[in-house]
């Protein structure tokens, strides 16, 4: 049980990471777009 929701916790914070790299790099472009 424990083990399984740090698994989950674990993927969770690995998606918040990509997204947050999403959106930083969403931000840079459109910073030298503009």
């Amino acid at each position: 049980m424990f083990l399984k929701g740090a698994a989950s916790g674990k993927i969770l914070m690995e998606e918040f990471d990509l997204s947050k790299l999403l959106i930083s790099r969403l931000i840079i472009c459109s910073v030298f777009l503009v």
